[in-house]
């Protein structure tokens, strides 16, 4: 969220990073083959050529962070890390007030979905799973098809109602050149066939999604 992207959070971050850097040199001098600062240093190697930045990959690497910053701060890091816990529970009120990372992306599509939709309609989309849980329906896999009239009719007979369509992020490094991206966006052009799939939602603002209805026979 925007707090943290705030200058007191850049601020702590560069703080503790260099202590866990000093503490990882620290660590190194005392033993060679210590694998705690080797497995974070090829990590941090790792993500400076990686395409991807998310923070999330970070979450397994806290516990070796947490000790060579340790190692920095000798006989002060309990205070010092004891400190950094007591900064983290008082983010709880706010986390539990909600925010937007506490409703789902296409909350607005959802409520739409599960305001039109009738018993036994079913959806399609390429996070099926995901995508029927939010919208209180049943759902499966888009699938591929020769045309747009197989696809309309193999949705048919597994009773799709609805193709919820986005711009997916696969999360792949190579992501436009590669197989799946392919087939997702030949789904895409069978999906363009007005006279067979009916574009009846399109989301709001930052929801970049379209719910197309399949005609019927």
């Amino acid at each position: 969220g925007p707090e943290a992207s705030g200058l007191f959070t850049i601020l702590l971050g560069a703080a503790l990073s260099a202590a866990a850097a000093a503490g990882g040199i620290l660590r190194l001098r005392k033993r060679a083959d210590d694998p705690v600062p080797w497995m974070l240093g090829a990590a941090a190697a790792m993500h400076l050529l990686w395409g991807w930045h998310y923070e999330r990959y970070w979450i397994p690497l806290l516990p070796l962070f947490l000790v060579c910053a340790a190692r920095a701060f000798g006989r002060a890091a309990p205070a010092v890390l004891g400190l950094l816990l007591a900064l983290q529970l008082l983010q709880v009120p706010r986390v539990l007030r909600g925010g937007p990372a506490s409703a789902p992306e296409l909350k607005d599509t959802y409520a739409w979905l599960r305001e039109h939709h009738a018993e036994g309609d079913v959806l399609a989309s390429a996070l099926f799973v995901r995508d029927g849980w939010y919208a209180g329906m049943p759902s499966l896999p888009l699938a591929e098809a020769a045309d747009s009239a197989a696809l309309a009719s193999l949705f048919r007979r597994w009773r799709i109602r609805y193709v919820l369509w986005e711009n997916v992020d696969l999360g792949l490094s190579l992501d436009e050149t590669s197989d799946l991206r392919s087939r997702l966006n030949g789904v895409g052009r069978l999906l363009e066939d007005r006279t067979r799939f009916t574009p009846v939602y399109s989301g709001r603002g930052m929801e970049a999604a379209t719910v197309f209805e399949v005609a019927k026979p």
